[in-house]
């Protein structure tokens, strides 16, 4: 599951990931997304050029 904010969700490589809407709480979105297309998502993002700019690259786990 991701929750994201709602200015977050329309940026084209959030909202190009296939997800499924499952609430929405304030300005958040809870998503359900498979973790195969969010790295399929990142893999695209690092192949046009974009760096990670967070010093820990694992995954969040709540």
């Amino acid at each position: 599951m991701v929750v994201i904010d709602k200015y977050l969700s329309r940026k084209d490589y959030w909202s190009n990931i296939n997800h499924q809407n499952l609430g929405i709480f304030g300005i958040y979105n809870l998503w359900r997304v498979k973790i195969n297309d969010l790295n399929a998502q990142a893999t695209n993002l690092i192949n046009n050029g974009f760096e990670a700019n967070w010093k820990n690259k694992e995954v969040e786990k709540f």
